[in-house]
């Protein structure tokens, strides 16, 4: 299966193209339901470069809207995670942006990538677009991209920098880290070859299995109701997000498991991103009060090297309902100036 649509394109051009609805991740027939009132609001797009590369990216919001933001999904996450705010970005009045990074979803994979080259795709879109400012907001493994963006994008084109939770880079990424997750990381390292061929045979074969889609969303969600406490909760209780969490992991993993394993290095080792060198005026953090207290010691520690950072912590959410929660606090924080 070839999970990329290629649309052609000339040698000097730059084309938008709207995906095939035959690729987009597929809900069982028992949970399409629960999320059809936020999908017809959030499209899929193609951007095609001249050097035959794509990006793919969902969109939401109305064209006319001054304001752009730029959400950069978690890992493993997709394009659909900007389902999140098709009903908030047209009440806000803004667009929201969310970029697929190579070998993800709709992107063309690029070997060697690294977290800095994240901001040219990110201004790429932008201008495409329209748009010769915006503003960026990351979600966990989406946040050493944020910080990529602080960096490497032009002061004139990125309005704001934003987070929500997430490990910090490199001497950050394993603070207050369980051990489970501590040796599933370095096994990235360690042992990638092996660690391949799980995701390969639980994961990845699942997602590609077209024919039979039901399999993917039983074994993600009877994976999360086999975890801890917070988890099993936030699945029985929020039938929506479920089935959201199951379609944008889905499209994560259907080029393979190339792309997981790279973010996986990224964010313990992304190269040119040292906090101190970071010269950014200010970035703004939310926090999730419960369930947090790895994230919370990571945060603290990162931002104790960053010039200037706020946080806001909201005290009865975790890191898995503070954005179907707060989604618009988070939204009039970062907008504002």
């Amino acid at each position: 299966m070839n999970p990329l649509r290629v649309f052609g394109c000339t040698s000097r051009s730059v084309i938008v193209s709207r995906a095939s609805s035959s690729f987009l991740p597929k809900r069982s027939a028992s949970s399409a339901s629960a999320s059809s009132s936020r999908s017809d609001t959030l499209d899929s797009e193609i951007l095609q470069l001249p050097s035959n590369r794509q990006i793919g990216y969902s969109v939401c919001g109305p064209p006319s809207a001054d304001n752009a933001v730029f959400y950069l999904h978690g890992h493993p996450g997709s394009r659909l995670e900007g389902l999140h705010f098709s009903k908030l970005a047209h009440k806000l009045n803004i667009r929201i942006i969310c970029p697929e990074r190579p070998g993800v979803g709709l992107s063309s994979p690029i070997p060697g990538r690294r977290v800095l080259d994240h901001a040219s795709q990110i201004s790429t879109i932008a201008n495409r677009l329209g748009y010769t400012s915006y503003r960026v907001l990351a979600a966990a493994g989406g946040l050493v991209y944020a910080l990529g963006c602080a960096k490497a994008s032009p002061k004139r084109e990125l309005k704001s920098v934003g987070f929500l939770t997430g490990l910090g880079p490199a001497e950050q990424a394993f603070v207050g880290v369980r051990l489970g997750h501590r040796f599933w990381r370095r096994a990235a390292f360690w042992a990638p070859a092996t660690m391949r061929r799980v995701i390969d045979r639980s994961l990845v074969r699942r997602a590609q299995d077209e024919a039979n889609l039901g399999v993917y969303h039983d074994y993600i969600t009877q994976a999360w109701k086999r975890a801890e406490a917070h988890k099993r909760k936030f699945v029985d209780e929020r039938p929506d997000e479920e089935d959201l969490l199951v379609e944008m992991t889905r499209a994560h993993f259907i080029q393979g498991s190339r792309s997981y394993m790279r973010e996986i290095v990224l964010q313990i080792e992304p190269a040119g991103v040292k906090l101190p060198d970071i010269d950014y005026p200010s970035f703004k953090i939310w926090l999730g009060g419960k369930n947090m207290d790895r994230a919370v010691r990571s945060i603290e520690n990162m931002t104790k090297e960053l010039e200037k950072a706020t946080i806001r912590k909201f005290e009865e959410d975790d890191h898995f309902t503070l954005l179907p929660n707060r989604a618009e606090d988070i939204l009039r924080d970062l907008l504002r100036d």
